[in-house]
């Protein structure tokens, strides 16, 4: 009898769950950012596809390589332009040439530009100056990674999961980190909300409510598309080693299936059918911040 008690309740939970997910499952709505975010990726991007199928937004990539990465890359003018390298990083040495792309800051402060939003100060300010930015940051969402407590810490963040991260987010969100240099990414949203489930996302089936983020990052994927972008217009440059990309944030690299070093770092990712979804470790940041630009710098909707 109890058995039977357990399968019956346990039925009933199943019969009042699943409808609710089913209910969320492409629920993405359109808006300004993710128009302008979404535009910056590779023709074929699956979550740019989706969006459009979702919103009937017709949202076109605006370079069909996608955005490239360049280090300091913050001027729109010189988008796609080859240009010498004057700062050294990882993704390419100085006096070599790059087509020129964007940085974290450039590709953001280019979304901004686009929906008419004042831009956002330095990463480090908008982690570091709690008074000065008070009404921006959202200082009570900490991720709760467990056995990790970054150096900087909001005082008065509660620890949250993943999913609860992801349920207090608003697109256009944004995430400053820092572990070793310092990074911005925004947030667009959730697999769930893209459509994607356990069947169709195998590999992230426990993560379909995590935060993703996009940014202009680290991806190995630009490296081949830049290749051929240099071959068939004859230029005299080095591929790009990154690009505009989307993320999953929330979960630890070590529980990435998956693996490539032939960028400018160690890319951590999964299969998402064709497209490899990196992993952005929060883990290992020695700081960070969720941020939220404030109603008086909000610039235009969507009619």
């Amino acid at each position: 009898m109890k058995r039977i008690i357990t399968v019956l309740l346990s039925l009933t939970i199943l019969t009042v769950y699943l409808p609710a997910l089913a209910e969320t499952a492409g629920t993405v709505q359109r808006s300004p950012y993710l128009d302008a975010a979404l535009s910056g990726l590779e023709e074929g991007n699956p979550f740019l596809t989706r969006y459009n199928e979702l919103t009937g937004a017709n949202v076109t990539p605006a370079y069909p390589t996608g955005i490239p990465y360049t280090f300091g890359g913050q001027k729109t003018e010189y988008l796609f332009k080859v240009m010498k390298i004057t700062q050294i990083s990882k993704y390419g040495m100085p006096g070599t040439k790059n087509v020129w792309g964007f940085d974290c800051v450039g590709y953001m402060r280019w979304m901004q530009d686009i929906v008419g939003d004042k831009h956002h100060p330095k990463i480090s300010d908008m982690i570091l100056k709690r008074s000065a930015y008070k009404a921006y940051r959202l200082e009570d969402l900490v991720l709760d990674i467990g056995h990790y407590t970054p150096s900087y810490f909001p005082k008065n963040g509660q620890k949250l999961t993943a999913e609860e991260i992801a349920e207090r987010l608003e697109v256009g969100d944004m995430l400053a980190a820092k572990y070793g240099g310092r990074h911005i990414l925004m947030y667009i949203g959730t697999l769930r909300q893209y459509g994607y489930t356990a069947e169709t996302a195998p590999e992230l089936a426990d993560y379909l409510d995590y935060p993703l983020m996009i940014s202009c990052y680290n991806d190995p994927n630009y490296k081949e598309r830049m290749q051929r972008y240099i071959d068939e217009n004859g230029l005299d440059a080095r591929p790009n080693l990154g690009g505009v990309t989307v993320s999953i944030v929330g979960v630890p690299d070590a529980k990435a299936p998956h693996m490539r070093d032939d960028g400018a770092k160690e890319f951590y990712y999964f299969e998402l059918g064709d497209y490899q979804l990196s992993v952005y470790d929060v883990t290992i940041c020695t700081s960070y911040v969720f941020w939220r630009t404030i109603p008086e710098d909000r610039g235009v909707t969507l009619s």
